[in-house]
């Protein structure tokens, strides 16, 4: 987060939301992988 503020001039709001939205996406992500584990199931004839 120091690189993005530093290298790229991202202010501290911008910042808190590129940190909020990757948070969603890990949970997002992990909704997806559970999602498809159960699908698992039902594949198999």
């Amino acid at each position: 987060m120091l690189r993005l503020h530093c290298d790229l001039n991202i202010n501290l709001e911008g910042i808190d939301a590129i940190a909020t939205l990757l948070k969603r996406i890990n949970v997002l992500e992990q909704e997806l992988i559970a999602t498809k584990n159960k699908l698992r199931v039902f594949e198999h004839d």
